[in-house]
């Protein structure tokens, strides 16, 4: 195909010519033939006089609106009649490359966009009213209508003037609801004449030469002049954008870790090129470059590339995805953040979104950040040294929060609390021995606390509740939820006179659960009988979900009443036995272990309005990819030698350090600060009544968690320190249930993508059916067909397929596939001619 280096249009006169091109441009417009009624040679004839007039024309499918011209799409316009008639067929669309064409033109698709477009017009015309469109578009069906070209005259290169709204100015700081969008530069519309199949009213389907062609006459609004100052400030940001680039790289580049050195050194292009994306002929309002995605040819914005301190709107390195059909590419409506990260979009394009996998590709070892005292703010422009400054405090931070190497990042410097006790920096160090997350072997050590603390101790008023724990750790198949918790199990101990006996259940039922609390038989309760300690196990917490399932289930109503420390019961009718134990006289804890996909009936569905969930502290046990490789980097030096060791317990429960004040029931309230429950008093902290069933009741787990890391370190009050700590728990918890959301979400919307791919190919497959049966009859159409209706050696004009064939009721575009199909169907020889194609059978 034959595409020219486009040359805009030079007028040889004064600067009147605008005015004679406007006018000579409009004689030719309205003679315009409709391209699915006249020949092709009217049509080209037409087109011709157009490209004398400097405009830069190229072939659109028939009834639509998407180039003809393969890849490359508008950029193949042309001048040159010949060049345009090699690529024209029969029915086609007529577009017009506007930058090239020195032409500007308004596009309001909407009535409110019209409006929106007066507006403008008025401000800058004093008043004067907006004249009809020079072409009237036919719409569309999916909610275009009322809309309009207004075409107007330049004379000076707006090949790389990008794309503009307009709108009144002075209507407010928000954004309009709806704006004209002046396009020029790399954009293009549709010619008089073209017709779409999907217009608004297939009554009239045509574009439609309605109003004058302008120009920047005295007197009339400034188009023009506005696009023009539009591309004056674009070279003005490409000049920042230089300036910005050229001192990062001298003062800033190279000072990050693996990750920042790996996306200063890769552009944009070699992440997207690869995949078929294709950068545009226009720039952002930033100044940074527009992609087009795989498979789209008329050149238009798909996504934006922004680059680190090259962007005017310092937007950084991100990717903003707009368009709905760049798979495996989300909008950014739907990806529920700014865009994507460099290494988030190499991550999505080769390797299915694992960054994980994507950082083992590249070689990267994370854990190396930058150092603030490796830069000098005073090198830098003004402005740039404020803002550091005012990060500086975020990024000390985040610097912090990677170094303690977790399984979910909360943001938070929680230094502070492996370093409040010893026993708590033992956890940590135990933890990451084993390449196990610090917050889930602490959960699991908090519940084997609980277990050994005598039932009838409670938390303090306002709130008579158990200190029974409940416990998830969540994570993938062989990534360490049962060794994190038999490690929790083995350090934990108590020094008690009396032996303590833990029991371990794995699966349970309500009534179970009962029997496990109680004593058989109506009787009293016999002397030699011991308040139970019972572990119970789910390792398949599937399982105990399934049964939410069911309204005849126990398991919630027992575990709930577990939680609170609330009575236990069960019967059996058959053999008049019951079962009854009361208030706080058993201790029990749950541990549960669930893989990410299990649990959604517990986060979102059918378990979600049981209670439990809001009873649940949450944690991972598995380290990401960076931190993995950080550890194995250590076991490697020789730094984790003692890893393979038996632990030594590092709590001792003992009871010499409880409080030995009891209530007259019995009970003991584990003494708490005054400040702690003024707190609780005045903020309610989330006891009752939230809307998220994750968050609820928060104030009761942070609670049991402040009051046994205080009995852990063998201490005799919860005070504000502990309840301060223990929000580092909650912090984390709270993070594991955004992360599971985050990847819920994306779960749910690779099985929606999975089950559109099944849909897509079925269609497929119809479509190539009925193409193979079309086909068929197109053939079975040649061989009954009438003799006198064939030349001498055969052939049969095309056009009798679509007016005496079978293709009388075959759309143009669908026509087309089926011509240029049989082109390689062996019954068939298909050949061009001057005034179309004719066919013959073969045999």
């Amino acid at each position: 195909m034959v595409s020219h280096t486009p040359t805009p249009y030079q007028h040889s006169g004064p600067t009147s010519s605008a005015a004679d091109r406007a006018a000579a441009l409009q004689d030719v417009l309205r003679e315009a033939p409709r391209v699915d009624q006249a020949d092709r040679e009217t049509v080209l004839a037409w087109a011709a006089r157009l490209q004398r007039l400097g405009l830069y024309v190229f072939p659109v499918q028939a009834g639509a609106k998407l180039p003809a011209t393969g890849k490359g799409g508008f950029r193949h316009g042309t001048t040159d009649p010949e060049t345009l008639a090699a690529m024209y067929t029969q029915g086609m669309n007529l577009g017009v490359w506007l930058g090239a064409s020195g032409l500007v033109v308004i596009d309001a698709d909407t009535p409110a966009e019209v409006e929106a477009y007066r507006a403008w017009w008025r401000s800058v015309a004093r008043g004067a009213a907006l004249p009809a469109p020079t072409v009237a578009t036919p719409g569309t069906q999916d909610g275009h209508h009322g809309g309009g070209h207004w075409w107007t005259v330049a004379d000076v290169d707006l090949r790389e003037v990008p794309e503009m709204d307009l709108a009144a100015p002075g209507a407010g700081d928000d954004e309009p609801t709806a704006t004209a969008t002046a396009k020029t530069g790399g954009h293009y519309v549709l010619l008089p004449g073209s017709v779409r199949t999907d217009a608004a009213d297939p009554a009239h389907p045509t574009y439609t030469v309605t109003g004058e062609v302008q120009h920047n006459r005295a007197g009339t609004p400034g188009v023009v002049t506005t696009v023009v100052r539009a591309r004056e400030k674009q070279a003005q940001d490409r000049a920042r954008v230089r300036e910005r680039s050229q001192h990062y790289l001298e003062h800033v580049a190279g000072r990050g870790g693996a990750i920042d050195e790996w996306t200063e050194a890769t552009p944009w292009s070699e992440i997207l090129e690869p995949h078929g994306w294709e950068l545009t002929t226009t720039l952002a309002r930033c100044g940074c470059e527009n992609w087009t995605r795989p498979g789209k040819s008329d050149g238009s914005k798909s996504a934006t590339a922004h680059e680190t301190y090259t962007c005017t709107a310092d937007m950084g390195n991100v990717l903003k995805v707009f368009s709905d059909n760049a798979a495996p590419l989300a909008p950014v409506r739907d990806t529920g953040q700014g865009g994507y990260s460099k290494l988030d979009a190499y991550a999505a394009l080769e390797h299915g979104g694992d960054t994980g996998a994507a950082m083992d590709d590249l070689n990267m070892v994370s854990g190396q950040f930058l150092d603030p005292a490796d830069v000098d703010p005073t090198t830098w422009p003004e402005g740039w040294a404020e803002k550091w400054e005012r990060g500086l405090e975020t990024l000390q931070a985040h610097q912090a929060a990677a170094a303690n190497l977790r399984a979910v990042d909360t943001g938070l410097d929680d230094s502070e609390l492996w370093e409040a006790r010893p026993w708590l920096g033992e956890v940590k160090r135990l933890a990451w021995l084993r390449a196990a997350d610090p917050y889930a072997l602490l959960l699991v050590v908090l519940s084997e606390v609980a277990l050994r603390v005598p039932p009838q101790y409670i938390l303090a008023s306002p709130s008579d509740v158990s200190l029974n724990l409940f416990t998830m750790l969540l994570a993938g198949s062989s990534e360490g939820k049962g060794t994190t918790s038999k490690l929790g199990r083995k350090l934990v101990a108590h020094d008690f006179r009396g032996e303590v006996e833990i029991t371990s259940i794995n699966g349970w039922s309500g009534q179970g659960m009962g029997k496990v609390f109680t004593w058989r038989g109506k009787g009293e309760q016999p002397d030699d009988w011991k308040p139970p300690h019972v572990r119970f196990i789910d390792s398949e917490a599937s399982k105990l979900i399934n049964l939410a399932k069911s309204e005849s289930s126990t398991h919630f109503a027992a575990l709930n009443g577990m939680f609170m420390g609330e009575e236990q019961g069960a019967g059996n009718s058959e053999e008049s036995r019951f079962w009854q134990l009361a208030a706080h006289t058993g201790r029990g804890c749950v541990q549960l272990e669930a893989q990410d996909p299990v649990v959604g009936p517990l986060m979102t569905g059918d378990a979600l309005d049981t209670g439990l969930t809001a009873r649940l502290l949450l944690a991972r046990p598995w380290l990401p990819v960076a931190a993995r490789q950080e550890w194995k980097r250590q076991r490697d030096a020789g730094l984790l030698e003692d890893r393979h060791a038996d632990p030594e317990p590092v709590v001792i429960v003992n009871p010499d350090h409880f409080p030995r004040i009891r209530r007259a029931d019995g009970l003991v309230p584990f003494p708490t600060a005054p400040e702690v429950l003024n707190l609780l008093e005045d903020a309610r902290l989330g006891l009752g009544g939230d809307r998220d069933e994750l968050t609820a009741h928060e104030g009761l787990r942070r609670r049991k968690v402040a009051t046994l890391m205080a009995i852990a370190s063998g201490e005799a009050e919860v005070t504000m320190e502990w309840w301060h700590l223990a929000g580092y728990v909650m912090a984390n918890h709270r993070a594991v249930i955004r992360q599971w959301r985050k990847d819920h979400g994306a779960r749910e919307r690779e099985a929606v993508v999975a089950k559109l791919a099944e849909a897509a190919s079925r269609e497929d497959e119809a479509r190539a059916q009925k193409m193979d049966a079309d086909l068929d009859r197109v053939v079975e159409w040649l061989r009954a067909l009438d003799p006198q209706h064939r030349d001498p050696e055969g052939w049969v004009k095309w056009s009798l397929v679509r007016s005496n064939g079978p293709g009388r009721r075959w759309t143009n575009d669908h026509r087309d596939k089926v011509r240029q199909t049989l082109e390689d169907d062996p019954r068939v020889e298909v050949e061009e001619v001057a005034r179309g194609h004719r066919l013959r059978l073969t045999a």
